[in-house]
């Protein structure tokens, strides 16, 4: 009999508290969730502002025009667009398609300069430029990325 009023006392609580438990890790496992994608936003804005400033600083020395800069972003904008399509394509894909894709598409890092230089956006002398004025930790990632582009061969 006591055992009977002891599991009516103590089968509620421990239903109720696993209950409490895993609300409170669903609502935090979404709460994280939408501080991720808010942060991640406002990282992509943060160097969204940044590189605008920057070539309002290349317009304001006279490196480049103010043409120029309107199409270099729309170019950066473009790409990314592109960028976006391409993930989610990746992302209905299967595993093993996935594998088979970036398999057959190895992932090459590009110079920006030199794809704007190429697209005709901007000459190589005002490439050069911009060079002199980017920070010493950017010119390193940009020689690294050129040498690895043009020592790049395959043995077949």
């Amino acid at each position: 009999m006591n055992r009977k009023k002891l599991m009516r006392k103590v089968l509620p609580v421990l239903v109720t508290g696993s209950v409490l438990v895993s609300t409170g890790t669903l609502t935090f496992a979404e709460g994280t969730t939408q501080i991720q994608d808010i942060s991640q936003k406002q990282c992509t804005k943060n160097i969204t502002d940044n590189f605008k400033s920057r070539l309002d600083k290349l317009v304001n020395s006279s490196i480049i025009t103010q043409e120029q800069e309107n199409r270099i972003l729309d170019y950066i904008k473009q790409k990314d667009d592109e960028r976006k399509k391409e993930m989610d394509k990746v992302k209905n894909m299967t595993e093993a398609e996935r594998e088979a894709y970036f398999a057959s598409n190895p992932r090459q890092k590009t110079d920006l300069l030199s794809d704007l230089v190429k697209s005709g956006l901007i000459t190589q002398d005002q490439a050069d430029a911009i060079k002199k004025t980017m920070p010493n930790k950017q010119k390193k990632n940009n020689e690294r990325t050129r040498d690895k582009s043009t020592n790049y061969t395959t043995d077949k």
